[in-house]
């Protein structure tokens, strides 16, 4: 719960310190792209520094605390360094106060205003529930990959070598993310990463049996995903834009914190489809992974394709039929709402 707190606050930082639809979708990629990279880092030093502390102190368990304390102190750290850098962009608490004094207006916003922020507001919606099919592409494509390695390409370790590259193209994708906001605008790039993404899992889902061709599409689909990541956080802060015009009070911070909403469901739901996909086609947990039919193995691998890429078509479709909210039109509505501000 505390974790975030912190990231919220964290996140809706792109919207305080950007003035225009370019600049949050160039910090949303930045944000990304190191988020991608912690990713990357952390997948080579994280399991074997808790076993290593854990060797050391005669406690796994304690390992694994000790770890999480320290990258949470790390953590701290660093939201300390942002903290500090970015004193002046807003109002403080007593500047809050003061300014609530002169003007009752300004007070802060209330619980009724944050629900009208989510539902007078039709592109939030709209984003979150694409947003949730998005988070369902991705959490399946990580969740499953360890099934194919395991009982189709029947080599597990070739599992960590996979994580890596994908790792390395989930970078790639969230640092071409500002470029390709800037030419394309926001909506337009997250429609077509989430059909090429579809794309490209569907397209793999016929060439995975042989495994170089599964690296391959799985790869791609991680390099739009990677996309994904920063023009979706780029789009929450565009609604806020959107709540504040409509309901007059700054709700920022909430609107992004709804980014969770779809992030939660997204997590219970993968945990309910990969077990029924899986026992639909006769998986039977710890069994040998040599006596696999073809059958499981065109059914782990729908899993890891077919399931995921028709989600992210899902998501394509709803920001394209449902999302309205243009660059055009929220570069009009931010002018309005700094025209009304003393």
């Amino acid at each position: 719960i505390v974790w975030n707190i912190a990231w919220v606050g964290n996140v809706s930082l792109i919207s305080v310190l950007a003035t225009n639809p370019e600049e949050r979708g160039f910090l949303s990629s930045r944000r990304a792209t190191w988020t991608s990279l912690a990713g990357v880092f952390f997948s080579y030093i994280g399991q074997p520094l808790a076993i290593y502390i854990g060797n050391t102190t005669g406690n796994e368990v304690l390992g694994y605390t000790l770890l999480a304390g320290a990258m949470a102190f790390l953590m701290m750290l660093g939201y300390y360094t942002v903290f500090k850098m970015t004193e002046g962009y807003e109002l403080t608490g007593e500047q809050e106060s003061e300014r609530a004094k002169a003007s009752p207006q300004s007070q802060k916003v209330s619980i009724r205003k944050m629900f009208e922020s989510l539902f007078k507001n039709p592109p939030l919606i709209v984003l979150l529930a694409a947003d949730f099919f998005r988070f369902m592409t991705f959490f399946i494509i990580t969740a499953a990959a360890m099934f194919y390695f395991e009982y189709v390409a029947q080599n597990a370790a070739l599992m960590r070598p996979y994580l890596l590259t994908s790792s390395i193209a989930a970078v790639l994708g969230a640092y071409m993310s500002a470029s390709l906001i800037k030419k394309l605008t926001t909506r337009t790039t997250a429609i077509v990463g989430l059909l090429l993404t579809s794309a490209s899992l569907i397209i793999g889902n016929y060439l995975a049996m042989d495994v170089t061709m599964f690296f391959v599409f799985a790869v791609l689909a991680r390099l739009f995903l990677g996309l994904l990541g920063a023009t979706l956080v780029a789009l929450y802060t565009d609604t806020a834009v959107y709540s504040e015009w409509k309901t007059g009070e700054n709700a920022t911070p909430f609107v992004m914190g709804l980014m969770n909403l779809s992030l939660k469901t997204a997590i219970i739901s993968r945990g309910t489809v990969i077990p029924i996909v899986l026992a639909a086609v006769g998986f039977v947990a710890g069994a040998d992974p040599a006596t696999a039919s073809d059958a499981l193995k065109k059914g782990i691998i729908s899993v890891n394709m077919v399931i995921p890429g028709v989600l992210a078509l899902i998501a394509a479709c709803i920001l394209a039929l449902g999302y309205k909210l243009t660059r055009e039109r929220v570069a009009t509505l931010q002018e309005e709402i700094d025209a009304q501000k003393p």
